[in-house]
């Protein structure tokens, strides 16, 4: 999923894919026909079908370039970029905030070259 974000990708399959591997993971299934998820604001995905066209994605490729993280700028990652995406299951459960971290090409080398 973080590839998608970090390529600029709105790949709305790999969001499903995540939510639904979380959910498998914690025994529960994913019912699409109740989920609804936004990126940036905009709906993505809502009763079972993305929702997606050529201009939306051209959009939503736009809102993510936007919040790419330039390691030129600054040598340290700057925390007031965020992509937003929301997930709905089903209208009734409580809001909770997840935070991740950035895929960069930086972070990869560095952490493709570690040995424990």
């Amino acid at each position: 999923m973080k590839t998608a974000v970090f390529g600029n990708d709105p790949n709305v399959g790999r969001i499903i894919s995540a939510v639904g591997d979380y959910l498998g993971n914690a025994g529960q299934q994913l019912d699409a026909a109740r989920a609804t998820v936004r990126m940036g604001g905009e709906e993505i995905f809502s009763g079972g079908c993305f929702r997606l066209d050529a201009k939306k994605e051209e959009r939503l490729s736009a809102y993510l370039r936007a919040r790419s993280l330039d390691t030129r700028r600054v040598p340290w990652p700057q925390h007031d970029r965020t992509v937003d995406i929301e997930v709905s299951l089903d209208g009734t459960s409580p809001a909770v905030e997840v935070l991740g971290s950035d895929l960069s090409y930086d972070y990869v080398k560095e952490n493709a070259d570690y040995r424990s």
